[in-house]
């Protein structure tokens, strides 16, 4: 235990020291002078619609997440959605390893007793809808991006990997919450086959049917997937206009579709291990996608670091405030994100589930399950 603490410490304290790294390289080359001029000739007005723009992708980001738990649960409140979601934002910031996701985990299903593998299934489809809608915009701009500026062939296999990955995952995804009686059958058949302690073989059931049911606001109706879709897609358009809003503030002229097609794929950056605070490592990808887009270092080094130093200042605001709001304490944080939440956590039947019905048939109590 010990030993991997020490490990874990180490590969932050190191995570940290290249971002510095980076940072100090790219101010080295740019001025220190030059980049202190460029903030002191940003516009006021473009940082005050800059700041209106910031939480609007988080308040579409909790209204999908309600509606993703909807066939689990049709009460979540829209402010615990809200708030889980900038507490998760904030952990993520602080340890960028996608930890954020089993806290908000933790977090609804302290607030709204949901199952954690029925609200960890649905983090899953938000972050498969998210990829999905990057790639496709991605991919519609460059056919209307100017032919005379080309893109690295890493960006076009970038987008084509993650395309056709989140394509066969979300097909996937899909087919298993509309044939879920078949998969559990099948599931069933091959776990039992399978020597293991029987208690064993009914959490495993139980687990992969929570899965199953936290994606099924894939397949609902047709009308919330739609839904889903568009809220999918006004995200990313609002933090492209964001991004295309601090390029004006720094007085760069930029046109829409480069601010769309750089900020899809400076989003996929994020898949990318980093360290806390995305330190360097966010300046450095955002430079490598907007110089590739045929901007100088110059220009653009300005734009991130307000950008991130915006971003960061906003998240550890509504986060902070949202810990407090749920009263949240820093061992409660530990478990949630450290083996203590793993141990902790023992899924329950639910009175609906494949797999209750099958141990607990109708007839065995005399009661029909509804």
């Amino acid at each position: 235990m010990g030993g991997n603490s020490t490990v874990g410490r180490i590969g932050i304290v190191t995570s940290l020291a290249i971002g510095f790294i980076l940072m100090a390289f790219m101010l080295s080359y740019v001025g220190f002078g030059e980049l202190v001029r460029s903030m002191q000739e940003a516009s006021i007005y473009w940082l005050f619609l800059s700041l209106l723009l910031l939480p609007i992708p988080f308040f579409i980001r909790a209204w999908r997440w309600r509606l993703l738990l909807l066939p689990t649960k049709n009460t979540v409140g829209y402010f615990n959605a809200l708030g889980i979601t900038f507490v998760g934002s904030l952990t993520n910031n602080l340890i960028p390893i996608r930890a954020g996701e089993f806290f908000r985990t933790f977090l609804m299903g302290r607030r709204e007793s949901v199952a954690f593998f029925e609200v960890f299934s649905s983090i899953i489809v938000e972050r498969i809808l998210d990829l999905l809608s990057i790639v496709t915009l991605a991919t519609i701009t460059l056919f209307l991006f100017p032919l005379q500026l080309a893109l690295p062939e890493w960006a076009i296999n970038s987008l084509r990997i993650t395309g056709t990955l989140t394509l066969s995952v979300l097909v996937v995804l899909i087919v298993g919450t509309k044939k879920e009686g078949a998969i559990m059958r099948l599931v069933r058949k091959i776990t039992f086959a399978t020597p293991m302690p029987r208690s064993w073989k009914w959490k495993l059931n139980t687990w992969l049917e929570e899965v199953i049911r936290g994606a099924k606001g894939l397949s609902y109706n047709s009308t919330l997937v739609s839904v889903l879709l568009v809220q999918s897609f006004a995200i990313c358009l609002v933090c492209s206009l964001q991004v295309y809003v601090m390029f004006q503030m720094f007085t760069i002229d930029v046109s829409l579709f480069v601010a769309l097609l750089g900020s899809m794929l400076f989003n996929l950056s994020f898949i990318f291990p980093a360290p806390p605070g995305y330190v360097g490592s966010y300046e450095t990808f955002w430079s490598l996608v907007f110089t590739g887009l045929g901007l100088s270092l110059v220009e653009v080094l300005p734009v991130g670091l307000l950008t991130h130093l915006l971003d960061l200042v906003f998240i550890a605001m509504t986060g902070g405030l949202s810990a407090i709001w749920f009263s949240l304490t820093f061992r409660e944080f530990g478990a949630a994100i450290g083996t203590g939440f793993k141990a902790k956590h023992e899924p329950a039947f639910h009175p609906r589930s494949y797999t209750a019905r099958k141990k607990y048939p109708p007839n065995s109590t005399g009661e029909k399950i509804t």
